[in-house]
């Protein structure tokens, strides 16, 4: 029997932290105690994009891709982060808390390395990052 197809992969304890924190923390008690359920992915497709996060691709090696994240940084902020030569790239964005959908907030492009993927019963997908930028307050996608 090949024992590659069955290797255990631990899950690093700060990512499950950050799950817990995110997903569970904030429930109220009772809906604590019952529980969340929630599925890791190691692949998720989106408007015929591809995007993998997984420790063991083809039982082999790790395969994390790197992604382009939308990060909304409040302008005062801007000059804090970066000078003139280290400006990254804005777009603009939906603002998702408009209610007539045609607003637009402007945010900016920083690279970060995709470490899970993570789908709720609901259907809604999570991603969690490890960000270019230390700085950041809302995940725009």
């Amino acid at each position: 029997m090949d024992n590659s197809i069955h290797k255990s992969q631990e899950v690093n304890q700060s990512v499950l932290e950050l799950i817990v924190d995110k997903c569970l923390i904030p429930l109220n008690v009772l809906d604590q105690k019952i529980g969340v359920n929630l599925y890791g992915l190691t692949e998720y497709s989106c408007k015929g994009m591809t995007f993998r996060a997984n420790p063991c691709y083809k039982n082999e090696m790790p395969w994390y891709d790197w992604v382009l994240i939308a990060w909304d940084v409040p302008e005062s902020r801007h000059k804090l982060l970066f000078n003139q030569d280290t400006y990254p790239d804005y777009v603009e964005v939906p603002d998702m808390t408009s209610n007539n959908g045609k607003s637009f907030s402007i945010a900016m492009l920083i690279p970060a390395k995709l470490i899970c993927i993570i789908q709720e019963d609901s259907g809604e997908v999570f991603a969690i990052v490890h960000s270019c930028l230390q700085y950041c307050k809302k995940l725009l996608f």
